[in-house]
Order: C-alpha cells, then structure tokens, then sequence
C-alpha cells in the first residue's frame, strides 16, 4: 500500500509539476525562515547553560546596578552555609599585556579570585585550576590568547608583562569559552594583585567595582538568602552609614546566572545584553511565517481539488474507504513536506552566514544536530505536514463519487468560508509584517541619521596604554598637530558615545536625599571643538583660567532638567573624588 501511494505521489508530481513546484518552493521558504529564527532563538535562550552547576551559579546585584563593593564576597563566604563559593571579578578593558615585540589591547581581561573555577566550567588544557590563580603573579589565559602570545608551544611558567609595569608567570591554559556566555575571559589574573597596584582599599564597602558570583549549595532557597542578607549584612551597613529609616525591604539580590543575557538591564553590565521580549517577537514572527506557508499549501491544493475528482470517485468505486483516501492524500503531502525540507535545508546552508551576521551571533549548521534542535525539527515537519495536507485530505476524500464521476462538483459553503478566511488571515499577516518591516527600516534611516549632538566623522580614535605617552600627551598632541592631514586633536578617558563611569549626587534641591547617576568623562582643552559639541551657556573649558585646573564641569541639558536648575552655571557639584566646581 506504502508503494502504491508513493508511485502515485510520484505521479502527481509528474503531471503537475508547476503546481508542485510552488508548493514544494513555498513551504520550503517558509520553513527556512522558521529554522533560521529557530537557530537564532535556541543560541540566545542557551546562554550560560554549559556550566555543569547553572542552575546554582548566582550573580549579586544591587537595585537596578551589577557592581558592588569588594567586601561582599567574603561576607557572603562567612557568614552563610548556603554559599557553597563565592568569586569576585574586576572587569579591566583594554589592558595592555606584551611578550617581547608583541603588544595587544586585551579587552577581556579580568581580575578574579581562585574559586572562580569552582563556579564556572571552564576546561583547562594546561595547568591545573586547582593552583592556577593560587600564587600571586600568576596569570591564566585561553587558547587562543596561548597562540597570539607563543604559538604552538606551551605557554605554562612563561611571562607576560602587564601594564608595562608587572610581570606574570602563566601557570594554566582553558579551553575558550563559548559565544554563549553572557562574559568571555581570555586572561585572568589573581583578584588580590589588583589591589597591589592600585591605591583602592579591598575592605571598603563605599566603593562598587567588583562583579560578585556565588554558588549556591543544593536545595537551598535563593529567596531565603536574600533576606538573610538584608539582615545580616544590610542593615548593619545601613546603621553604619546613617542612613535614615524607612529602610528598603532588600538592597541585594541574587540574580541567576540564566537570566542574565536576556533579563538582566542594569547599569555597568559586564557585556552587552539582548532582551527576551525581542527574542519571543523573533520566535512568533517565524510561528507566522511558517504558518503562512501552509496556508498557502491548503489554498493551492483545494484550489486544484477538482482536478482529483474523478480519481476519488474511481477509488471509492472500487472499495476504497475514505479512511484509506485520507491516509492516500497525507502521504503526499508528507512525501511533498520531505521534499521541501531537503530544499529547506539548503537554504539554511545558503542563507545562514549573511543571517549570521546580520543578528552578529555564530550561528552554524551544526547546532542543528543537538537533540533539542532535532526534536524541534521532527515536529516541526510532522506540524506542518500536518496543517498542509490534513484539511485538503479530509476535503477531497469527502467528494461524493457519483457526482465525481459524472463531472460535476459542486463545493459547500462551509469550505468556501473556511478558504475565505484563510487567505484573508494569510494577506492579513503579510501586510503586517511588511507594514511592520518598513517602520523598522524607518527607524534605523532615523537612528543613522539622528543629529547625537556631536561631529563622529572623519575621527580616529587611538587608545594609549603606554605611561611614556599619557605623561607627556600634549607633546605627542603637538607633534600629531604637524602632520599636513590633522586639523585637531583632543585627549579623554572615553569617547563621547562611551561613557561608563559614574557618580551619585542629589541634583535637585528639593529632594536631597533623591541621587542621581551621573555619568562623566576626562577630557583636555580641545575635546569640545574636536567633536563640535555645541555649548548653549557659559563657556569650554580655557588655557587662560587657570582656575578651571582645578576643577570645573561641564553639564548637558540633561543633567540641568534633572536638577532643574534655574541658573545652572552657578550650581555646584562634587565628584567622588572630592574636586568640585560649576
């Protein structure tokens, strides 16, 4: 019987194989943009899930930041057995580490403590974990760190100097980590030597620079901790530094580590993260274009109905029950969905690198042969089999066979109403998603074009670790200035689209106990007129007042709406430094 069917599929499409071919072509489209969005969807909600303890690991935040204070982590370690390990991490950007003639800007360097190892699986190819941040100027890095630094060889009790300044004896090598980690780290060194090389004091809970992650032991309540928190740790740090009553219920909390890429929107980041919301709108649009495809299948196979009618009306002649036509018609249109995902899947293959890059996440074919991407791949084909050929199957088995046989087919209102409403749900969709492609597109036209409020062209950004040249930067400014192609040149610890330091104070007058983030930069004399940043009161910074060398600010509008200041230039504000100025 399977044979039978399979010649006479194979015979249909033979006959009509323009009809086949569209529909083998559109359900082969619609279903590569459901498996292209579905690789998409699986990589963003796998994030952090390759570590052996996921469900334990735990990330310390404050309400509405990620940083917090160097001595929470051993706070957390003594005081509660729920804890099983506790490791602190400073993130340091840009850090500059050499061998020999090979310099490189690491920009996943980080400062972390030995148990970080116990809390993340991270794969060691050289050394051990178990003494690899153990000694001081020590230094742990990846793979692929290995090979920019030594090539092939191994790099275990070799030297990188860091900074210019310290040398560090690499005493392990881990296997990279993957792309689904919402942090990646090519270099560790141990927490403790920032502190060496720094004058920040490790005990002091005024500062938050530090990235704090716990593992909880089994079966413990992370709710529960919280709250033990606020009691053993917050309130005397409340008390300590006066702050007045009511107190918030709770100023830590214990955030898991598999909510972070997509959950998580703090100020300070570690990395940049993606939103849930997008990534379910991503999933529902491909829900609606697979289910476009089908629809498209169900209109063009009743459409062509009566072709098949005297074909039915023959096979119920001779015997056959509309169970057996049913089951006839199913498996063409299970042999036509087949077809169509082998058509689908090279498409995918095609298309995949340009979608890759467009959602920037590396995606590859291979992730398709996991067990979770495999069974959404079965049901999928049996789904969409199923939603293609289950009503035309039940349709044309229903014809009557004498009216078949006599030519005349007379279709019931009931199909023309459902066919009616299909195609109208089917144009319906697709004015949608086209409506809703043109106003993204629209945005992005604005977003690119949208004056920031400084000039960002014809800019090239240097990033300087070299203490020689930071010391003497406006003799290296003069000499840039001789060069027949630089009309200007500006020092600043950040550019004006990057900004990440911060500091706290109550602008508004009114509410002296309301603070506000105050994101700042460092900038020299010329970094106003280089990036043609419009001043609207008062006046840039000056050569000639000496006293602006000692402390002055310049503020955005922001900043005066915030604090509604009537007459901003003559506020005051103190940065965490203690220098102040208007």
């Amino acid at each position: 019987m399977f044979k039978n069917y399979l010649l006479v599929a194979l015979r249909i499409i033979d006959r009509q194989r323009m009809y086949s071919a569209l529909n083998i072509v559109g359900l082969a489209i619609g279903m590569a943009a459901f498996l292209l969005i579905a690789l998409y969807t699986q990589f963003e909600l796998s994030f952090d899930r390759y570590h052996d303890n996921a469900e334990r690991i735990y990330r310390i935040v404050r309400d509405g930041r990620t940083l917090t204070p160097p001595p929470l982590g051993p706070a957390l370690q003594d005081n509660f057995d729920e804890v099983e390990a506790v490791a602190r991490i400073i993130q340091d950007e840009n850090t500059l580490v050499s061998r020999g003639d090979k310099h490189f800007l690491e920009k996943n360097f980080y400062w972390a403590g030995p148990d970080i190892f116990k809390i993340f699986s991270l794969e060691f190819v050289h050394g051990s974990e178990a003494t690899a941040l153990a000694e001081p100027s020590s230094i742990v890095i990846s793979e692929s760190t290995a090979r920019k630094y030594f090539a092939d060889a191994n790099p275990v009790g070799q030297n990188l100097n860091i900074d210019d300044s310290r040398d560090f004896r690499v005493t392990g090598v881990f296997a990279d980590m993957p792309a689904n980690s919402h942090f990646i780290m090519d270099v560790m060194a141990p927490y403790l030597d920032y502190f060496r090389g720094t004058d920040l004091d490790i005990t002091s809970w005024n500062s938050n620079y530090t990235y704090t992650y716990f593992l909880l032991r089994k079966d413990a309540d992370p709710r529960a901790l919280e709250r033990s928190i606020h009691e053993v740790i917050e309130i005397p740090l409340l008390e300590k530094f006066n702050v007045p009553k009511p107190w918030p219920d709770n100023f830590y909390f214990a955030q898991p580590i598999t909510d972070i890429h997509l959950k998580s929107h703090r100020e300070q980041e570690i990395s940049v993260n993606n939103d849930i919301g997008y990534v379910l709108l991503f999933a529902s649009i491909a829900v609606l274009v697979l289910f476009i495809a089908c629809i498209n299948y169900v209109n063009l196979t009743t459409a062509r109905s009566a072709r098949r009618g005297r074909e039915v009306g023959m096979r119920k002649v001779v015997g056959a029950s509309r169970m057996q036509l049913v089951q006839q018609f199913m498996g063409e249109s299970f042999f036509l969905v087949l077809l169509a995902l082998a058509l689908t899947l090279v498409i995918v293959n095609l298309a995949l690198p340009a979608f890759a890059d467009l959602v920037e996440r590396p995606l590859s074919m291979a992730a398709m042969l996991e067990p979770k991407f495999l069974l959404v791949l079965v049901a999928t084909l049996v789904l969409v089999a199923l939603l293609a050929g289950g009503y035309p199957a039940v349709s044309i088995s229903g014809f009557k066979p004498v009216k078949m046989l006599k030519g005349s087919l007379v279709r019931s209102g009931g199909g023309k109403a459902l066919r009616n409403v299909l195609v109208l749900f089917q144009f319906s969709v697709t004015i949608a998603l086209f409506i809703c492609t043109l106003t993204v597109n629209r945005q992005l036209e604005f977003v690119n074009g949208y004056d920031v409020g400084y000039s960002k062209d014809n800019i090239i950004n240097l990033r300087i670790r070299d203490r020689s040249i930071r010391t003497n930067i406006d003799t290296v400014k003069a000499e840039l200035m001789q060069h027949p192609g630089v009309l200007s040149v500006a020092a600043s610890h950040r550019l004006p689209n990057d900004i990440d330091g911060f500091t706290s104070r109550a602008l508004d007058p009114r509410f002296p106990q309301q603070e506000t983030a105050i994101y700042y930069n460092t900038a020299d004399y010329d970094f106003i007129d280089l990036y043609d940043i419009q001043i609207v009161q008062g006046r840039n910074f000056s050569r000639d007042q000496v006293s602006d060398a000692q402390g002055v600010f310049l503020v955005n509008e922001a900043a005066v709406r915030t604090g509604s200041w009537d007459i901003p230039l003559e506020q005051t504000m103190e940065h965490w430094s203690g220098e102040t100025g208007p």
